[in-house]
Parts: structure tokens; C-alpha cells; sequence
């Protein structure tokens, strides 16, 4: 879906006219039954074999993505292993639908995704890793939930073709358990574009930057220009106000593993109180870039229409002026419905538990990491 902007190889067509900086056993070959005999699909075979990994930075297999992540959480002890999803759930909810307390056994689940008081950026209310798969990120959401089946969206049309992803999707019906004990929480962290919208990089610093490792003829700075060049030029073909140095892109993604990799996470602080509670709304939240560190809100209630018309896929959070109300957990358990309060969002025990990054350690801070990272260098 993402083809319009990214281009069929995720990196603006480069594969196509920078051919020399890829290799003669294309990886796509795994996806080919039986695949092509080459060193790549070997290696795939034999990690696949023995569970042992390989030195190399990228470790093929041929195993779905949503076995491996199993696999790994069921190996490592509870809270030791960060999920840090950049793209739509679809993999993360086959998790769930094939061993949901195993998938409960991460750390953290840090998702790249939402947009709660700014526009979508592939329909005016959504943003694209949720839209993509609004059923498989409500789906998600709900394990954040003391009791998930009281956000379970509606399972959605499911093509009559007995494919083994529609066939997972049924299964997701049954997926959720009618509770969950508080250590047994899928814990989200979420970055929407209200934040990550605030980390630009643009065309004018990025060109400073590499236009000596250019001139020193260094490939990497080739290979990284040649991708980034089609990126700029897709943000003015796309936006207003994009010309020339104006240009920049958005670093979504990289703010998500950021985090996840940054040890200064222990200095966390949190914002008072959750969103829609005790007077506190979403705009309280006030999205800041520069904190000097990271700040995430407290568990709060988001959820994922996943069936709207033209609504699909946006993030929605009570903004009402509404005091929350104590539910006795024998009828929250029944799920049933609540006069003058359709949804149970004001309940105190049910509704999603999502806690969202407010603050990070700042702009310039995250250039320079980033760049140190990518080329060993600073400004």
C-alpha cells in the first residue's frame, strides 16, 4: 500500500538504478517454493534447522514473521524482549491469535502508529501503519486492557478463500480472554504522529552533512543519498510549502527504535494524569520535542475504529468533560451496556491501557545520534 511513496523495494526504485550496491542472490528468492539454491536461502535453511544464530547482521529464515516472534518470547524470560513494530500490526495480531500469553510476555510493545489530535496522513483522520490493518491494531490494542473483549472490534468481511491468513483472522474472534491479570498486559507504548511529526530532517541539513563523505567518495553516503533523494522529492510532489531547502521528511520510524535502544529510558517521567480523567484531556498532553527526556502519559484509553466508512482506521479518546465512573467488576466482566455512557468509556475497568511518548529528548539530540549511528560521525 506504501508502494506510492517508498517504491516497490521500500527504498524510492534503487534497486533498479543503483544495482551495483545489491547482491547477485536477490533475498526475495525465500519467498519462492522451493527457493532458489544460493548462500542466502542455505543460510535459511540451516538457521531455520538448528535455532542457532548466524554472525551475519541479517539473519534469513524461512519462517513466518509471526512464528519468530513467538519463538523468541517463549525462549527469553518475561519482560526481557522489546517489540518495536514500524509497520501495520497484521503480525503482531497473528501473535495473538495463535498464543496471546505468549505474546503478553514482552516488555513492551513500542508502535509507530495513530494520529490523535493531528491529521492522518493517508485519510484526513488516519495514519497509515493503523489504516493499513485497522482491524489487526484494534485487536492489538485490546490486550492492553484489563478486559480485552470490551474493545474487540467487530471481526471484519473475511474473503470466502481459505488462505491461511483468513483463516488466522477467524481465529482472532476467539483470541481474546474474557480478562487479563495485570502482569499479563500487552504494554504499548505508543508514538503518533502528534509526536514523531515533530522530528524533521531537512533536505538543506542533510545535504551538509553528506556532501563531503560524497566527495570522499564513500558508498554508503551514495547508497543513503540515493534512496533519501527520492524521498525528498516524494514530499514535494506530495505537500505544500515543500520547495527546495523547505523540503524535509519525517523521522517516523527511527524515533520508535530510538527509544527502544536509548538506556537513558531509566530517568522516565510521566505526565499526572490519564487522558479523559479527572478534568485532564488529550490537548493537556501539549506533544513536546525538546524535554531533555523521554515523557510518556499514563496508561490511557485509545481505540481503533476499525469499520467506519470513512473514519477507519483513526485513533479515537474520549474528549468529553466526564467524570469516570467506579463499575463493579461483575458487571464490567458481563460487558454489558451502560445508560448514558455507550462503549463503557468512562468505566474504571475496561477500556484500553495505552500510554503514549509526549516528550522526547529533542531534535537536535536525535540528529546527531542518528547520524553517528548511520555513518560513525558527527556534525
Amino acid at each position: 500500500m506504501a508502494d506510492y511513496f517508498h517504491g516497490v523495494d521500500g527504498l524510492g526504485g534503487i534497486q533498479k538504478t543503483h544495482t551495483h550496491f545489491f547482491p547477485k542472490d536477490p533475498w526475495e528468492d525465500l519467498f519462492d517454493f522451493p527457493p532458489e539454491e544460493s548462500v542466502i536461502s542455505a543460510t535459511a535453511r540451516q538457521t531455520t534447522k538448528t535455532g542457532e544464530p548466524n554472525p551475519h547482521l541479517f539473519t534469513p529464515s524461512n519462517e513466518e514473521a509471526c512464528e519468530v516472534i513467538l519463538s523468541l518470547l517463549a525462549k527469553h524470560p518475561p519482560n526481557t524482549i522489546s517489540i518495536i513494530a514500524v509497520g501495520p500490526l497484521t503480525n503482531i495480531a497473528l501473535c495473538a491469535a495463535k498464543d496471546p500469553a505468549t505474546l503478553c510476555r514482552a516488555k513492551e510493545l513500542v508502535v509507530m502508529g495513530g494520529a490523535l489530535s493531528v491529521p492522518g496522513n493517508i485519510t484526513p483522520l488516519a495514519e497509515f501503519n493503523v489504516y493499513a490493518d485497522a482491524f489487526a491494531a484494534a485487536t492489538v490494542f485490546s490486550f492492553s486492557s484489563p478486559i480485552p473483549a470490551s474493545t474487540k472490534p467487530p471481526l471484519p468481511p473475511i474473503p470466502k478463500e481459505d488462505s491461511e491468513y483468513n483463516k488466522r483472522l477467524r481465529d482472532l474472534a476467539g483470541a481474546l480472554p474474557p480478562a487479563l491479570p495485570s502482569d499479563r498486559r500487552l504494554n504499548i507504548i505508543l508514538f503518533p504522529l502528534d509526536c514523531t511529526d515533530q522530528h524533521e530532517l531537512y533536505r538543506k541539513d542533510y545535504q551538509a552533512r553528506t556532501s563531503h563523505l560524497l566527495q570522499k567518495g564513500s558508498p554508503l553516503a551514495e547508497w543513503h543519498s540515493a534512496f533519501m533523494k527520492h524521498a525528498f522529492q516524494k514530499m514535494e510532489t506530495l505537500h505544500t510549502g515543500h520547495t527546495q531547502d523547505a523540503t524535509f521528511i519525517v523521522l517516523h520510524d527511527a524515533l520508535c527504535v530510538w527509544y527502544a535502544l536509548d538506556a537513558s529510558r531509566r530517568g522516565i517521567t510521566s505526565t499526572q494524569k490519564p487522558v479523559s480523567q479527572h478534568g485532564e484531556t488529550i490537548k493537556d498532553w501539549q506533544f513536546r520535542p525538546n524535554e531533555r527526556t523521554w515523557r510518556l502519559s499514563p496508561p490511557s484509553d485509545i481505540r481503533v475504529e476499525s469499520a467506519g466508512q470513512w473514519s477507519r482506521g483513526a485513533c479515537i479518546v474520549d474528549r468529553r468533560d466526564r467524570k469516570p465512573e467506579v463499575e463493579l467488576q461483575f458487571e464490567a466482566d458481563a460487558l454489558g451496556p451502560r445508560i448514558g455512557d455507550d462503549g463503557a468509556w468512562l468505566s474504571d475497568k475496561r477500556g484500553n491501557r495505552i500510554r503514549v511518548c509526549v516528550g522526547t529528548p529533542g531534535k537536535k539530540v536525535f540528529e546527531d545520534i542518528l547520524w553517528g549511528r548511520i555513518f560513525d560521525a558527527k556534525r
